[in-house]
């Protein structure tokens, strides 16, 4: 998979009350970038200390690292991790809410998983295998369909 590339920016066409500006996460793939809030802002002057001078204060230094650190190192993880899983092309929508946090797509659940373990086993004639983790399947969804009841 192509690694698209990380960028924190700041959005100044967009003031916010306080005066300051939001900081966003520019998500850059095959040229198309996309803007992920991350609940930060700034103004304006301290941005450029931070992100544009060569020699940053201490405090302006520390912001910059942890900013680094938390946002875009985050993202990096989370790229690493969707190349291990074999994912060959990226999408913009699953890395958004993996580093959001929000619910997987459907697709990427445990449920899917088994299925696709138990379709593999059946493929290798691995049929007691394949059995097994059926019933485990079954023993899931009726653990969570009670669950949902109560």
């Amino acid at each position: 998979m192509k690694k698209p590339t990380l960028d924190l920016v700041l959005i100044e066409n967009r003031i916010l009350r306080d005066g300051t500006f939001p900081v966003k996460l520019r998500v850059t793939y095959e040229r198309c970038p996309v803007l992920i809030g991350l609940g930060i802002s700034m103004k304006k002057e301290d941005y450029s200390r931070i992100w544009k001078s060569k020699a940053p204060r201490d405090e302006a230094l520390t912001k910059k690292i942890q900013l680094h650190k938390d946002h875009i190192h985050r993202g990096n993880e989370i790229l690493d991790q969707m190349e291990k899983e074999g994912i060959e092309t990226f999408d913009f929508e699953e890395f958004k809410d993996r580093f959001t946090g929000k619910k997987l797509k459907n697709d990427s659940n445990i449920l899917t998983m088994y299925e696709k373990i138990i379709n593999e086993l059946d493929s290798a004639d691995q049929i007691g295998t394949a059995g097994t983790y059926r019933n485990s399947r079954r023993a899931l969804v009726n653990f969570l369909n009670q669950k949902t009841k109560n």
